[in-house]
């Protein structure tokens, strides 16, 4: 009897791969449909309905969902578009004083989780109670001229956070942009303005497509700030919905958030494929070729100093204001702006280090699910990247897609797929930190695929062909060669995706229970609950640990590059 051939190990990959990813990855979106379509709650007998969306679609909130989802999103992606093109504009393409060292501080933001920016927002800018409008009384003005809570303040604190994405995005771009078309035009008599409207700009629409494309997507996804800012004003979009029809509501309402749920899901799908073929249809905007190109800057003459304190108050705005708002509103016992420094103390940071409060388990929780999703998201990702990329497997397109897909799914649908999921057909794990970790895992494997990527295209694939020759299996080729070149990239990946989950709530804050509360849900539920004071010492906290793995992402960073931890060589 004729054996059947062995898979090799890229196959055995491929297939492995392919099933868990879509167990995994399209088990929470089958959940999320499924549940749109059931008759009762989640785990309990019922029936297969249209009642679900006919009763979103007959209480007429889904066409304002709709109308405000992308009246959000759209507003906040302009805002961030706007801001990072001419803070990358300023720190890339121009001669502004000190531009090397300022090209990393727009990316400072980061380290601020979105929520707690939120907060920070919301006691600068309140109507009477907000420090900004205070000083604006103290300068003889209304006390009432911003209000946070209203269209113009939801779209102010999601284009903030978008900034460093957009400027990440865009910045990039131009930083290999040959500067000698700049130069042609400067030499044809145009000025900075007209070289930078008809030249640099025109030159960057691939990276401010794709930027504006992807803050869309993400600000249609994010939760935080429409439910911090946007139900206080009456602003409803699709995920402010679901968190209040199932987590602030009794009892919740399933029906509503399933059916939101599956809606929103469907627009996220068509944002990421229109995200996609914007990346296909940048050929066109190539200017960078194997000829050689310059990398000059435009002289900005006196305006180079303008251009500085543009940035700078771009820091102390983004930056310094909420941070200061943030550690003032941690030492108070309660908000009075009027007489802030007469009542400060360190009792907010004794209740939340306290027994009393529960914060020291949840660290440890986020702490020990933070490293096994970020371990199981480096492997996988390395796993994934290298079967698509460095291998002739028939259908590793599709691994690398499936690995991708998550993208597109906002983090609260996952965790509402996953409540669903395990609500239904998985109730022996529900309520662990296996739970946690398989959200977290799936929230942010795209973002370990995507920086994991770069490293593995380039390795030289001559390096991979003598290993080979020489008789090297896969393993042997993975473990001698990709590994140690790859090191740097598997340390920072690692690091990365463990700061991601530390600070995340989207994926968790409807899994979470008394016994696996993370930390970034436990802030949360302090602020939901209305210990302000406290969540903004909590928050100092999270701020204060994050701040210590930036530190440490960028020394080992910095200490792996400076070190050749080795160099191939291939001997005949």
């Amino acid at each position: 009897m004729r054996k059947l051939p062995l898979p090799s190990l890229p196959a055995l990959i491929l297939g492995i791969g392919v099933g868990a990813l879509g167990i995994f990855i399209v088990y929470p979106i089958i959940f999320t449909l499924f549940g749109s379509f059931w008759s009762s709650r989640p785990g309990f007998p019922g029936h297969f309905t249209w009642n679900n969306y006919l009763s979103a679609f007959g209480q007429g909130g889904v066409a304002g969902l709709v109308v405000n989802t992308i009246l959000f999103s759209l507003g906040s992606s302009v805002m961030g578009i706007a801001v990072g093109l001419l803070l990358s504009i300023v720190t890339v393409r121009t001669n502004t004083p000190f531009r090397r060292s300022l090209f990393y501080l727009p990316f400072f933001p980061l380290a601020f989780p979105v929520f707690i920016a939120n907060l920070a927002w919301v006691y600068l800018f309140s109507q009477r109670v907000g420090l900004v409008n205070i000083a604006l009384g103290d300068l003889g003005l209304s006390t009432s001229t911003f209000n946070i809570y209203s269209w113009p303040g939801m779209i102010w604190a999601g284009g903030m956070a978008l900034v460093p994405i957009s400027y990440i995005t865009i910045a990039a771009a131009l930083r290999n942009m040959d500067s000698s078309l700049e130069d042609a035009s400067r030499m044809s008599g145009a000025g900075i303005g007209s070289t930078l409207r008809n030249v640099t700009v025109p030159l960057a629409i691939p990276a401010i497509l794709s930027a504006f494309i992807l803050d869309f997507t993400i600000a249609a996804g994010v939760f935080e700030t429409p439910t911090m800012i946007g139900i206080p004003a009456r602003i409803s979009v699709f995920l402010s919905s679901i968190y209040y029809n199932v987590d602030s509501i009794v009892p919740p309402n399933y029906a509503i958030a399933s059916a939101d749920s599956s809606l929103i899901l469907v627009i996220a799908l068509i944002l990421v494929f229109a995200y996609n073929r914007s990346l296909r249809s940048s050929r066109r905007y190539e200017v960078v070729s194997g000829k050689g190109y310059s990398s000059g800057v435009l002289p900005l003459g006196r305006w180079r100093f303008v251009s500085l304190a543009g940035i700078l108050a771009y820091l102390v705005v983004g930056l310094f204001l909420p941070f200061v708002t943030m550690v003032m509103l941690s030492l108070v016992p309660v908000w009075l702006p009027y007489d802030l420094f007469g009542h400060m103390g360190l009792g907010n940071f004794q209740y939340v280090f306290s027994n009393t409060s529960g914060m020291v388990p949840t660290i440890v929780n986020s702490a020990i699910s933070s490293v096994f999703a970020a371990t199981i998201i480096t492997f996988v990702s390395l796993s994934l990247v290298f079967v698509a990329r460095r291998t002739k497997v028939r259908g590793r397109g599709l691994l690398e897609a499936l690995g991708m897909l998550p993208i597109a799914i906002p983090a609260l649908v996952i965790g509402f797929g996953l409540l669903w999921a395990f609500l239904t057909i998985g109730r022996e794990i529900y309520g662990t930190l296996a739970v946690m970790v398989i959200a977290l895992s799936l929230a942010f494997i795209p973002q370990g695929m995507r920086s994991l990527s770069g490293g593995v295209i380039q390795v030289q694939m001559e390096l991979q062909e003598a290993s080979s020759v020489f008789g090297a299996g896969t393993m042997a080729t993975m473990r001698r060669i990709f590994l140690p070149i790859l090191r740097p990239s598997l340390v920072v990946t690692w690091l990365y995706v463990f700061i991601a989950a530390f600070t995340s709530v989207a994926p968790v804050v409807l899994l979470s229970t008394a016994h696996t509360g993370l930390f970034a849900v436990f802030l949360w539920s302090l602020w939901s609950s209305g210990e302000i004071p406290q969540f903004a010492a909590g928050g100092m906290v999270l701020f204060a640990i994050v701040w210590s793995l930036i530190l440490a992402l960028v020394f080992v960073q910095r200490r792996l590059e400076r070190t050749r931890v080795y160099r191939p060589e291939v001997r005949s």
